[in-house]
């Protein structure tokens, strides 16, 4: 994660002036690690107790080392949660800072509800105003064109404003907006920080499955209008960077009625 120093410390900002609104301290910051691996994120996170870092991921083994390891790391907690059947687990409303590091990733290379479950789970979790940071192996126009149809389906179960994104190279990280997204496959990492959006007044949001079924169909629709419609350059984007699992993953769970049109 060294690469991603520069964008850590402008998205934790973001979560911090937010916070510091509201009344808040630099240590009340509470941060959710998703799908954190054996990696050393979440300590570098949880800065020498300067943050609360709750970090999680689906396998038990991973968690039970990683908390043997951190034991005396006062505010780093550790639990084994399951962020596509998290429901309630996660909690509501309790992380200021959430980052994602690859586990959207992979969700997505196999079918587009696990996905969503995930994202419903970790978006209810947050604080109104709170940061999501995703970092992935894929362009930052396929990220903010699934965010972008997300928040047109329910905006207040998927509902984010992008802050900022970044494309990040071995030589560190540049915004996005300046890099030549052709030349993408010599940027193979890209960073996308987005507010939650605050949920209207007197709405109240499900997180059940039934709730995740009807978002998924209104969602597969808007996003197979986005990926078929709006950004054509995304196939060959995935395709110079080596993703035909993602392809295949995308143009079958959105059903997309013409593959040649887009040179999948």
């Amino acid at each position: 994660h060294e690469r991603l120093a520069v964008v850590l410390e402008t998205a934790l900002n973001f979560a911090q002036t937010d916070l510091e609104k509201e009344g808040g301290k630099a240590g009340q910051l509470r941060v959710l690690d998703v799908g954190c691996g054996t990696s050393t994120l979440a300590k570098a996170l949880w800065a020498e107790g300067r943050r609360r870092v709750h970090a999680v991921d689906v396998d038990p083994e991973v968690i039970r080392e990683m908390a043997a390891a951190h034991a005396s790391c006062a505010g780093l907690t550790w639990d084994v949660v399951d962020v596509t059947s998290a429901a309630d687990k996660l909690g509501i409303e309790c992380f200021d800072f959430v980052v994602d590091k690859g586990t959207m990733d992979y969700l997505l290379c196999s079918e587009l509800g696990p996905a969503l479950s995930a994202l419903c789970a970790v978006r209810a979790a947050m604080a109104e105003g709170g940061v999501l940071l995703v970092v992935s192996i894929h362009p930052v126009k396929l990220w903010q064109a699934l965010f972008q149809a997300l928040g047109d389906v329910a905006p207040d179960a998927f509902g984010f404003s992008e802050l900022q994104s970044w494309s990040l190279s071995a030589d560190g990280a540049e915004q996005a907006e300046e890099c030549d997204f052709r030349a993408q496959g010599q940027r193979p990492t890209a960073a996308l920080a987005l507010r939650r959006s605050r949920t209207a007044e007197g709405t109240t949001v499900s997180n059940g499955p039934s709730c995740r079924a009807d978002l998924l169909a209104a969602a597969e629709e808007k996003l197979r209008c986005a990926l078929t419609l709006k950004l054509p350059c995304i196939a060959g984007g995935l395709a110079r960077r080596g993703c035909p699992q993602m392809q295949l993953t995308l143009s079958c769970s959105l059903r997309l009625p013409s593959r040649r049109n887009i040179h999948w």
